[in-house]
């Protein structure tokens, strides 16, 4: 079967994957392959609240969508899923249905492995409609935030009609959210465009866990086996 050395080796690289992975460590839950079968998908979408903040002066998506690409990038866990990263933001140049795209049958996730949606088309008919399943609230490294965040949409799509971001309508104010609200997102108040406040954070479609996931476990189980049976005969 396997020599010493071979399964040393090979408890040495699974260890070394998990390590490199940030699982071992990380602050941020994903959701587990029985949520997902619960739920009968084979992937899933994270979103999350930016540690950083920014004003909400600009127009552009692309300022927003830095932001949460960047605090995405500091966390091992969600850096390692190898998904692109936008902002939930309505601009005077884009809806946030358009830049934070979502998709029917796809699950949304914070970043404790908590349910947001079980289908992701409803994200956006759901700032009037529906309730989410859970806030939220957290951060790229799983920290809870209690605070209001930019979102710009005043309308039951978050689509652009009245206070967007970039866009003071002249009276100097645009619009942002509680990230603590389950219900519509709250984006009832109304903030000038100059206050620090964070975004929205959304991953791309994320596959369910991988094949090599499982063999990574695999090999740790092989290698502790092989451990505890050599501290026996010791």
């Amino acid at each position: 079967m396997f020599d010493k050395t071979m399964v040393r080796g090979l408890f040495v690289v699974a260890l070394a994957a998990t390590l490199l992975d940030g699982t071992a460590m990380a602050d941020v839950i994903l959701p587990t392959q029985e949520q997902l079968s619960a739920l009968r998908a084979t992937q899933y979408q994270i979103a999350f609240v930016t540690s950083d903040t920014m004003d909400g002066t600009s127009g552009s998506e692309s300022s927003y969508n830095t932001i949460a690409a960047t605090d995405a990038a500091e966390n091992h866990t969600l850096n390692n899923l190898g998904a692109s990263w936008t902002a939930i933001t309505t601009t005077t140049t884009m809806d946030a249905s358009v830049n934070a795209t979502t998709y029917s049958g796809v699950p949304i996730f914070n970043t404790q492995g908590q349910l947001i949606l079980s289908d992701g088309s409803q994200l956006y008919t759901n700032w009037t409609t529906y309730s989410l399943a859970n806030p939220i609230e957290y951060d790229e490294s799983g920290s809870y935030q209690d605070t209001r965040v930019w979102t710009g949409g005043y309308a039951n799509n978050g689509d652009y009609q009245q206070y967007p971001l970039g866009d003071p309508h002249g009276i100097g104010t645009v619009v942002a959210g509680d990230d603590t609200s389950t219900t519509v997102w709250n984006m009832n108040h109304w903030i000038s465009p100059i206050t620090q406040y964070p975004v929205y954070a959304l991953s791309s479609p994320v596959p369910e866990p991988t094949t090599l996931t499982l063999l990574v476990s695999a090999l740790l189980g092989l290698g502790l086996v092989y451990l505890r049976r050599r501290g026996a005969k010791a």
